[in-house]
């Protein structure tokens, strides 16, 4: 009972992330990424990885939300890291963590993918098949948390709606981040 209801506040608060990301600071002024970021721990406001071999990093432009591209909110009575970006090719990704700490390996707890603006498929990852997110600062302070992740899985969900997943895997590599974040 207990692990249903901690199922259910994350993903409610992951699916209240994706619409409240609005209200984080925009991107630090510059040119577009065509790259994989930078590691860094200064709160520029990016994130990126490799989705099948494919480059992800957040755009400088709001897709699907009204404002920002990127960025991360801190549940501070949940204990609950939520961050998240919209990307130059229409995609969006989101990831939650439980209880994030520096410098500790944690897994991911749930993550939700949009490939493109214009596809429905929406791949939704958790329980085992999520992979490892590593935060390297979580300033609290200065609102900073900046870290690298890694996972492949499959779609939970096996509806309608994600019929055009099939069985694909979705393999992402070499994720990092450095996003300035609001307290909640």
């Amino acid at each position: 009972m207990k692990s249903a209801k901690l199922l259910g506040i994350i993903s409610l608060s992951l699916l209240l992330s994706l619409f409240l990301l609005y209200s984080c600071e925009d991107n630090k002024e510059g040119e577009e990424l065509f790259e994989l970021p930078k590691e860094s721990q200064t709160g520029n406001n990016t994130l990126g990885c490799y989705i099948n071999g494919d480059l992800f990093v957040n755009s400088k432009k709001s897709i699907y939300w009204q404002s920002n591209p990127v960025g991360a909110i801190y549940y501070k009575d949940l204990k609950l890291l939520s961050l998240g970006a919209d990307a130059k090719n229409g995609g969006s990704m989101s990831l939650v963590v439980l209880n994030p700490t520096e410098n500790e390996k944690k897994r991911i707890n749930e993550v939700i993918y949009y490939p493109t603006k214009k596809e429905e498929a929406t791949y939704i990852f958790g329980g085992k098949e999520v992979g490892e997110i590593t935060i390297t600062k979580f300033d609290t302070i200065n609102k900073i948390v900046s870290g690298q992740f890694n996972f492949s899985g499959r779609s939970r969900f096996s509806n309608e709606s994600f019929k055009a997943l099939g069985d694909s895997v979705v393999h992402v590599t070499s994720g990092r981040f450095d996003i300035q974040f609001e307290i909640r």
